[in-house]
Order: C-alpha cells, then structure tokens, then sequence
C-alpha cells in the first residue's frame, strides 16, 4: 500500500511540474511575442525618424567622416637605436615628371593649321574685293562667306564675315538692274544728218541703202528703251565712232549733274536709288559703289542702313504700285495694269513682300475698279523721243528719278467738266474738285522729281496726300446727298488710287 501510495505522489508531483514548465514556456513565448512586437515599434520609429531626419544625419555623418579624415595620423613608433645609428641612405633622385607633361600638350600643330587656313580665307577676301570692284556682288558674296566659313582666326573671321554681309545687300539692292548695252558696248556711233539731225546710238545693221541705228536719247543715256530707225545713207551727212572710254566720260559727267542735284538733302538710304540706279545701268562701277557704301554705311548725321538691300526692293515695290494706280486712275486696262505686277513679281522671284503686296494690290484697288469706270484724268501721249532728235548740246537732261524710272512716267491733265454735283451736293463737289486739283497738282509733281532732291519729292507726297485725302471725304459727303452721280463715284474712286499708292511709300 504504501508503495502504491508513493508511486501515485510521483505521478502527481510530476503532473506539477509538466504544468509548471508548460506554464513557464506559456509565460515566455508571450515575453518573446510582447518583446517581438516592442521592437517592430521600435524599428518603425527609428525607420520615420530616419526618414524625417534623414538629411540632417547624413551632414552629420559626413561631418564625421570629414573630420575623421583629417584627424591626424599618429606617428611611426621611434626606430630601434641600431637603426638610428646607422646612415640613412641617400634618397633616389625625382623623375622629371615636369618634363614629361610639358612634351605632352603640342601648341605648335593648331597653329600651323589655322596660320594655313587664315591665308586660304585672305586669299578669297582679296578676289571678293576685286569682284565687288566691279559690281559682282553675288559671286563675291559666295567668296566672303566660304573664307568665313574656313578654320580661321578672329580677326580674319570677322572681316570675312563683314564683307560677306555687305556684298549680299549690294547684291539685293542692284541684282534688277543691269549694264546697259550702250554703256557695255566697245563702240557707239553719232550720226549727223543733212538736215540737222543728229542721232547716237548702237549700229544694228547696214546696208547699202540704209544703216539702221538702236538710237539712245541724248536727254537719257541709261534708257531701258531699244529703239531702232533706218537711217537713208542719201540723207546722212556724217557718222563717227565713240570709244567707250569717250562715253564713259560723258556719262561722269552727266552723273555728276544728277548728284548734284540730288544730294543736298538727302534724308534716308533710299534717296541714293537713282543714283545708283543711273550709275550702274550706265557702267560707272566706281561711282556706283561709292554711293552704295553711303546708303550702306551712312553719311553725315545720318544712320547706317545696313539692310540697304531690303530698302531698295521695297523702294523698287513702291514705284510699281505707285505706278499702277496712276495707269488706273488715267483709265488705262486692267490688263496692262496686270501686266507690270507680273513683271515686279519676275523682277523679284523669292520675295515675299512683292508677293504679298501684289496681292494686297489687286484686292484693294484693282477688284474694286467696276468694268463701267471712267476716268476724268485724261493722259497725255507724249511723241517718241527719238522722233525728232535735237543735238546732244541741246538736248535738255532727264531727272535721276525719270531716268530711273523709265517708262513710269504718264503725264496727265486733271478734267472737272463733268464732275459736278446737283442740288445740296453741288457746292461739296465743287470745294472736293479744288481739294482735288491741288493734290493731283503737287502729285503731277512728285511723278516727274522736279522738286530739286528726293526728299523734296517726299514731302511734296505726304502734301499732296492730304488735299487728295479731304478730296475723297468731300466726295463721300456728296455722294450721300446725291448717290446717283456717277461722275463723282468715279473721281472718288481715281482719288483713292492715288491715296493707296501715297500710303504705301509711308508704311511699305
């Protein structure tokens, strides 16, 4: 019994200490689980306090490396004694390494290339300057900017680059004019006739009975026009041969003339066109430049133009739609009208301004002219000039400005007859036509440049604009008391025409 007893007391003390140990191993999985859980919070705290400070600690740890990198480094143990006793050997010698960096960076060659490339960009410099010498300026623009484009140096860039720009506005600014044939050629002829004639000229052929003669007007010598007569070897008296130098002297001095007429009070860049227009239609090279490089460079107290190729096209667009107006408003077709804006346009093929104001030209003003129109400017036809010729010592010199522009110049006379009002219109109609006269009188004016200089000529428009402005606002009053007169329509329409032409010189 009492071993059974005893066996039993086992069993249940050893019952005790399973669930003791079980209740200890309870006990520390929860301490493991609670400590787990503690440091993933403490984990996630540091992690967002490291997110949030994160640039402060990393200037703090670099900081401390930088200092840690400074620190100086402690020195070598002392040597043992024997050592110090004993004679250093002599330290080696240093490599030139001096020597050896300066062998490595060659100076010499890039200077030998460019020196080579600077006299190649010389050399095409001097043969563009001889070109421009004689008028060539778009094949010596093409020189100047291959030098430019060359390895060169500074100086020779910028020189390069200078001429480059000059020569293609002079080219811009002269390319649609060209060297006369008579200037060009290397003889003309005077031919005197029995009766007194006398004629000058290109010979175009000669027979047995005639010579016939491409005749130039004494009065100008840079005329687009070729004339020819047959001239009856029975009626000529004389002919005698003109060396081209003989005429180049005439045409300086004819030149000079027309500068001197011109110059004075000169305003702007534009006021040399004629100049240079007659200097280069007559092959005075020289001449001809030396006026480009003042539009181009300025003279006096005057600004620089250098875009003086841009102002010489538009120049040239101007007098073509100033032109036109005129042939409208004298009652000319449309066709022929049409005519002379194509011409400007071939004149300049790749610009757009000439494109955009043949354009504005034919909306605003030419599709505004009605088939029924009538003009009341009547036009007076001149005779052929070579008709009947006066000696050359009499023949009376043209203006720069109707040399230049040949064949532009309509002569014209101002008819009221038929342009009056009725009733409350007539006495606004009567004060428009004396507004109108006086416009189209200082115009006439402006037309043939006899004002003594352009910018005479310029100012006798902008006059001429304001009588011919209060014309058309006296005919628009008239017509609104009286809308049926047709006569007044018309002039009011002509009126316009002339306006159109004297805004564009001030906005084109």
């Amino acid at each position: 019994m009492a071993e059974r007893k005893r066996g039993v007391d086992e069993d249940d003390a050893g019952r005790m200490r399973r669930e003791a140990w079980e209740a200890r191993e309870a006990r520390r999985r929860r301490g493991r689980v609670l400590r787990a859980f503690l440091g993933v919070v403490v984990l996630g705290v540091l992690a967002g306090l490291g997110i949030v400070y994160k640039d402060q600690l990393m200037a703090l740890l670099k900081q401390k490396s930088q200092q840690q990198a400074s620190a100086p480094k402690p020195p070598p143990p002392p040597p043992p004694a024997a050592a110090q006793r004993a004679p250093a050997p002599p330290a080696p010698p240093p490599p030139p390494a001096v020597e050896t960096a300066k062998a490595v960076v060659p100076e010499a060659k890039p200077r030998a290339v460019a020196a080579i490339d600077d006299d190649a960009a010389k050399a095409l410099i001097v043969q563009g300057k001889a070109l421009v010498e004689e008028l060539e300026f778009g094949k010596a623009a093409a020189l100047f900017k291959d030098a430019a484009r060359k390895q060169v140096s500074p100086p020779v860039k910028t020189e390069a680059s200078a001429w480059a720009r000059k020569a293609e506005q002079f080219d811009l600014a002269t390319r649609h004019v060209t060297v006369s044939k008579f200037a060009a050629a290397d003889t003309s002829y005077i031919v005197q006739m029995t009766d007194g004639r006398e004629f000058q000229g290109l010979k175009k052929s000669e027979n047995d009975d005639a010579l016939v003669l491409q005749v130039i007007p004494p009065e100008n010598p840079a005329t687009l026009g070729e004339s020819s007569w047959p001239l009856p070897k029975s009626e000529i008296a004389r002919v005698t041969e003109v060396a081209r130098k003989v005429r180049q002297e005439e045409f300086l001095q004819v030149l000079g003339q027309l500068e001197s007429s011109v110059t004075p009070n000169i305003q702007r860049s534009t006021d040399y066109y004629d100049l240079v227009y007659v200097s280069k239609r007559l092959g005075l090279a020289k001449e001809c430049l030396t006026f480009l490089n003042r539009a181009f460079n300025g003279w006096a107290e005057r600004e620089p133009d250098p875009y003086v190729g841009e102002s010489f096209r538009k120049e040239r667009i101007r007098r073509t739609i100033d032109q036109c107006s005129l042939m409208l408003a004298t009652g000319r077709a449309k066709h022929f009208v049409i005519a002379e804006l194509n011409k400007l346009l071939k004149t300049f093929p790749d610009y757009q301004v000439a494109q955009d104001e043949v354009e504005a030209f034919k909306i605003q003003v030419l599709g505004k002219v009605k088939d029924d129109f009538r003009s009341t400017l009547k036009e007076v036809k001149k005779p052929a000039v070579a008709a009947v010729p006066a000696k050359k010592a009499d023949a009376k010199l043209q203006t720069a400005k109707e040399m230049a522009s040949e064949g532009e110049q309509i002569e014209f006379v101002v008819d009221n007859g038929g342009v009056q009002g009725h009733g409350a219109a007539a006495a606004i109609v009567e004060q428009a036509n004396v507004k109108y006269d006086e416009g189209m009188r200082l115009y006439r004016g402006y037309k043939q440049g006899k004002m003594g200089n352009n910018a005479a000529n310029n100012k006798t428009l902008k006059e001429a604009m304001v009588f011919l402005e209060s014309a058309v606002a006296l005919y628009d009053e008239a017509l609104r008391k009286e809308p049926a007169n047709k006569a007044v329509l018309d002039r009011q329409t002509e009126a316009n025409m002339i306006v159109y032409a004297c805004k564009k010189y001030q906005t084109l």
